[in-house]
């Protein structure tokens, strides 16, 4: 829950004044954080007032509580509510903290448990939750000149193609507008090539789940911006995900600023997970997040997550991620890089990561030789911010992550 700050006298395109809000007889139940007066600062100064917060029970999922407070919040009346954890003292008068059952008529009542089917207006499709790939049928592919692409124009949304071991070569991009599993049929004994500037373009509900095979830039051509991955708008918008699961990739360095993983502006991913994969040689930046220099508050990717994998002799830096803007209306991106090894990246230039706006960042657990520091850049909001356990190659504790405060 977020109760904002408001704009005096906002513009409608802004964040009016939080007046007469009404919360109560509410379960939160389980809940990490309930924000209020979010935004506070020299523009957002009109406090909430008028308002109440009375009869709710709220069980915190941490060991303190979730209430953060960032500006004067005597114009909510707090009264009658049930907490689990004390919460701050401006609040206290307005709680009773018990492990116990609430009190009758605390709470939402009855059960509260609703299916996803009955929440929201009729009229607009839920989307679906939980993983779309491995839904379909298993197709096997042998290798051969553009064998990938030709079994991919018979896959239907969820089909896993399984790669025999072997070289494969393909000579045009391939459009991906559903999700597609393609993985090894024994890890390490299949070896892929390119010759156009992307090989795979998602757009619409495309997805892709890599596994256990290579991928070399070597044929790829002459062209600045090469990405073996790209997003476009062309075939439709919508949330597109990748996961890499013990993946190769090398000599990505025909021309500089080839990258593993490019999104185009206005394409947008809700996951990117790679894994157990390793990266040799990658001339630019092997994922990138940062076309949406507006600074609207929109960005490209919503969870980025590297974890036990080995970056060498990288061009650029390993990621780029950009949301720009002072609105805090979203809780992401989140950018996660753990248990990995990093050995000279960005030559001694660009930074191991560029993490722009994002508001939860875990650097942790990661070795690092002749690398700079990742750049984290706090433009809004109070940012979750993890930069531990980092080691370098003689096995010293280092940080990793330079922090640079816009909000001041």
């Amino acid at each position: 829950l977020v109760v904002m700050n408001g704009v005096p006298n906002s513009p409608i395109n802004r964040y009016h004044q939080v007046d007469g809000a009404v919360i109560e007889n509410n379960t939160f139940d389980s809940v990490d954080v309930i924000e209020l007066g979010e935004g506070s600062d020299t523009e957002r100064s009109a406090v909430p007032i008028n308002s109440v917060f009375q009869n709710n029970l709220v069980i915190g999922s941490r060991d303190v509580t979730p209430f953060n407070l960032y500006d004067d919040m005597s114009g909510i009346k707090f009264s009658g509510n049930v907490t689990n954890l004390t919460p701050p003292d401006e609040l206290a008068y307005g709680f009773l903290v018990s492990e116990g059952a609430a009190p009758e008529g605390v709470g939402a009542a009855g059960s509260y448990g609703v299916a996803k089917e009955d929440t929201g207006v009729s009229w607009y499709p839920k989307p679906q939750t939980g993983s779309q790939f491995g839904k379909g049928e298993t197709i096997a592919v042998a290798p051969g000149e553009n064998a990938l692409s030709i079994a991919m124009l018979a896959a239907k949304p969820g089909d896993t193609l399984v790669l025999s071991a072997g070289d494969y070569n393909e000579a045009k991009s391939i459009d991906v507008q559903i999700p597609v599993t393609i993985r090894a049929a024994e890890p390490g004994t299949v070896n892929l090539t390119f010759e156009r500037r992307s090989l795979f373009i998602l757009s619409a509900k495309g997805g892709l789940e890599l596994e256990g095979f290579s991928v070399s830039g070597s044929q790829s051509p002459d062209n600045v911006g090469n990405s073996f991955i790209a997003s476009s708008t062309r075939g439709g918008l919508g949330n597109l995900t990748v996961r890499m699961t013990n993946m190769i990739f090398d000599d990505f360095d025909t021309n500089r600023g080839f990258s593993v993983l490019s999104a185009a502006k206005g394409t947008f991913f809700d996951l990117v997970e790679v894994t157990g994969s390793r990266f040799d040689t990658v001339s630019g930046i092997p994922f990138r997040f940062d076309q949406e220099t507006d600074d609207y508050g929109i960005y490209n990717v919503e969870y980025l997550i590297i974890d036990d994998s080995t970056f060498k002799n990288i061009g650029g830096s390993v990621a780029t991620v950009y949301r720009g803007g002072r609105d805090e209306s979203t809780f992401g991106p989140h950018a996660f890089i753990t248990n990995s090894t990093f050995e000279n990246v960005g030559k001694g230039a660009s930074p191991l990561a560029l993490l722009h706006g994002v508001q939860n960042m875990k650097v942790e657990g990661n070795t690092v030789t002749d690398i700079q520091p990742a750049k984290f850049v706090i433009t809004t909001g109070l940012p979750k911010m993890v930069d531990v356990g980092n080691t370098s190659a003689d096995g010293a504790s280092v940080s990793i992550v330079d922090i640079e405060d816009l909000r001041k």
